[in-house]
């Protein structure tokens, strides 16, 4: 069963790919972000997302995932304010950087507390730790 109608999932995957823009993580996990995301929403979360993109749809001529990038960055700064954009930018943020799979793109190993902590896995290299620590 889609979480989201086709319109909505790919302008949210759209936003998402604007709101944080790494060139070397594939547009398939920010997919499985936004559906991860719509996976526990409440009703009035479901309309808050529906609402927003349908105002980023009317700002312009074309639909939101229609845009050049310019467009598509001015259409979120004016709407940033928002609810909306506020509350779908802490779900992605939270949801891609807690993603394993993401972790691996920028070098981050995961937690390392049940492992004696990074002094001994990974920072031990780090010229600006003093040796006698």
């Amino acid at each position: 069963m889609a979480i989201f109608n086709s319109n909505l999932r790919e302008t949210l995957i759209a936003i998402s790919l604007e709101m944080f823009p790494h060139k070397f993580i594939e547009k398939s996990v920010y997919a499985r972000i936004v559906d991860s995301i719509g996976e526990d929403l409440e009703e009035r979360q479901r309309t808050q997302l529906e609402t927003g993109v349908k105002l980023l749809d009317e700002k312009y001529e074309s639909s939101f995932v229609e845009l050049t990038n310019t467009h598509k960055i001015a259409a979120l700064k004016s709407i940033e304010h928002t609810a909306f954009f506020q509350d779908f930018h802490g779900s992605v943020l939270r949801s891609l950087y807690s993603d394993p799979e993401v972790w691996l793109h920028f070098g981050y190993e995961g937690p390392s507390s049940d492992l004696g902590g990074y002094i001994k896995r990974g920072f031990n290299d780090a010229s600006w730790i003093p040796d006698d620590q």
